[in-house]
């Protein structure tokens, strides 16, 4: 099934030519807006086992997306640049994604914000499906009560190191039913619950932080059960709620009691923690976040893949609409790019200054770093052989060579093939 396929394993047998697709062993690459103008269009000329590059910029209604976007058995992968690079804006008057019939697509690194879905799940809504859904910020979704940020209806899909936050109604998860999953999630400052559960279904929740549900109004409850079949599984979960961490609306049932027992035992049930550094800024990182670190030195709540965790919900990338990997003012094209043994990455700088050059995975996380530190003016090259920092050969698959100097970041995507 595509949902076991990890998202680093593939590889690209033949690179196109500019403005025409990547054949990939397991399907296309299409890219977004340079193949396609939207992703919807890109989800509709999709396959299973095609994968949807988005480049950075703002997608929305106004700009000629087709929302909610459906993905009924689609089955791909779709790659935003980031949540603070890649936006998909319901504009306060449409629902975002839409998972149905079995789906399991792997959608990450991107923001949604705005959704609105008077039925639920203003920004995403799973009916009997099974997506992964990883790096995503979601902000100010609006589900009239029935889930601001995500609505599931059935199936299992997995929600990793995301941040959901400005919910305009509460609930912010609303699980009516499948057995969801949720790791490294950070559920912050939204109106009403958390999480609410109302129907036959059995969350788990993993090292996750729930804050200041209920602001700026709203019951200020972490998570919701209001019935006997909802069956919660609580692990390394922290809370910081003004009135209760879990409320049970019904009386728990004999199987509550024990999964409840059960939470209390692998920390799920803890009242406190150290507090954000400014939370109405969007400022998400963690005072004390050592604090939280359980036994394998993992912290709650990690957004990203990273900690800390910063950022604004205010803030909104580019307009631009252009491809990620066209030449910028810093980086120049990767050569050759797909690599196989090394690869010249070239910049130029139009002054000098502290520079950090690096390499990233899919999943936004450092494997090497090829220069950091102070550099004069003019045009630069490093070389990348394709390892890591320890020396060690790296899989075949995409990563983001990304440029840092001063407030300017920019990145470009790199094809490795063993």
């Amino acid at each position: 099934m595509f949902r076991s396929r990890p998202l680093v394993g593939f590889s690209l047998l033949v690179v196109a030519a500019p403005a025409l697709l990547t054949v990939a062993a397991e399907g296309r690459t299409l890219s977004v807006p340079q193949d396609l103008s939207t992703l919807s269009a890109a989800v509709r000329a999709s396959a299973p086992g095609d994968t949807i590059l988005l480049a950075p910029g703002r997608y929305g209604p106004s700009s000629g997306e087709e929302f909610p976007i459906e993905f009924a058995a689609a089955d791909v992968r779709v790659l935003g640049a980031g949540a603070d690079q890649t936006l998909l804006d319901g504009e306060g008057r449409a629902a975002i994604l839409v998972f149905t019939d079995g789906d399991a697509s792997h959608v990450r690194d991107l923001r949604l914000h705005r959704g609105f879905a008077p039925e639920g799940g203003g920004c995403v809504r799973v009916r009997e499906a099974s997506p992964v859904l990883a790096g995503l910020a979601v902000t100010e979704g609006d589900g009239r009560g029935n889930g601001d940020a995500v609505r599931v209806e059935g199936g299992a899909p997995e929600f990793r190191n995301c941040l959901l936050t400005g919910g305009r109604e509460g609930p912010t998860v609303a699980i009516e039913a499948g057995e969801p999953e949720f790791t490294n999630l950070t559920v912050a400052r939204n109106c009403g619950p958390a999480f609410e559960l109302t129907g036959r279904c059995r969350p788990t929740l993993r090292s996750t932080v729930v804050a200041e549900p209920g602001e700026p109004f709203g019951r200020a409850v972490g998570l919701e059960v209001a019935a006997g079949t909802a069956r919660p599984i609580l692990v390394d979960v922290h809370w910081d709620c003004r009135q209760e961490s879990i409320r049970f609306v019904e009386p728990m049932t004999r199987e509550q009691e024990h999964l409840v027992a059960r939470a209390r035992r692998a920390n799920g049930l803890t009242a406190t923690i150290p507090g954000f550094v400014d939370t109405a800024a969007g400022d998400f990182r963690l005072v004390a976040p050592s604090r939280l670190a359980n036994a394998d030195g993992v912290v709650p709540g990690a957004f990203g893949g990273e900690i800390p965790l910063n950022f604004a919900p205010d803030v909104t990338p580019s307009a631009s609409r252009e491809p990620a990997n066209v030449e910028s003012s810093l980086l120049e094209p990767t050569v050759p790019n797909p690599v196989t043994l090394s690869t010249s990455v070239r910049f130029h700088l139009a002054k000098g200054s502290v520079v950090d050059l690096a390499v990233y995975n899919v999943l936004g996380q450092r494997v090497r770093t090829l220069f950091a530190g102070d550099l004069s003016a003019g045009d630069h090259t490093r070389e990348w052989d394709g390892r890591d920092e320890l020396g060690e050969e790296l899989p075949q698959g995409m990563y983001f060579v990304r440029i840092t100097q001063g407030a300017v970041t920019e990145s470009q995507r790199v094809v490795l093939l063993r």
